[in-house]
């Protein structure tokens, strides 16, 4: 199992990183992509990340999972994007996780990907929206999408998309792991 994470200058810290830690525990392969060259982003808060690749260096169809962490970076680069929604409408056609928090869920809501379904994301972020009901809960998953609200949840969406693609047992085993419980 593998997953595709994108970010680039101004994600936020908390969804990426700890989305990306919780979901390697649980052996998921995770490449962090960028649209950069030199692979350096920037987080919103001035940590410094460095992807393992590059958009153009990947095979963006062979993964099982596309992470989208929100932040400041959602609307003023990604939704500029036009590989973004190529990519996402992808994973859709195909049925594969599309996982976004926070700001995110508006680069898949745009597309119109949540008709007939329900998501949630941080408020005031939903006006790209058309489609869909924004449940205004923690997290949701319906059908291939799992979306959260805010980076405060980030640790439980992660665990939302190990239960997913690995199920329950898997996710409740990560989840004792991190709170420190046998």
């Amino acid at each position: 199992m593998n997953c595709l994470a994108i970010l680039v200058n101004g994600f936020e810290d908390s969804e990426a990183i700890t989305s990306i830690d919780v979901l390697r525990r649980a052996k998921i392969d995770v490449d962090v992509a960028t649209i950069y060259q030199d692979k350096i982003v920037k987080s919103a808060h001035g940590f410094k990340v460095e992807a393992n690749k590059t958009l153009k260096e990947i095979d963006y169809t062979s993964y099982d999972i596309l992470l989208l962490p929100g932040g400041p970076a959602v609307f003023k680069e990604l939704h500029q994007l036009e590989i973004i929604s190529l990519i996402i409408l992808d994973y859709a056609k195909k049925n594969k996780v599309i996982a976004s928090i926070c700001a995110a869920p508006s680069l898949v809501g745009k597309l119109g990907l949540f008709e007939g379904k329900k998501y949630t994301c941080f408020p005031g972020c939903d006006s790209p929206i058309t489609k869909g009901t924004n449940t205004g809960k923690e997290v949701v998953v319906d059908g291939n999408y799992i979306t959260a609200r805010s980076m405060y949840y980030s640790a439980d969406f992660a665990l939302a998309i190990i239960e997913k693609v690995l199920g329950s047992a898997k996710a409740k085993e990560i989840k004792n792991q991190i709170m420190g419980k046998n």
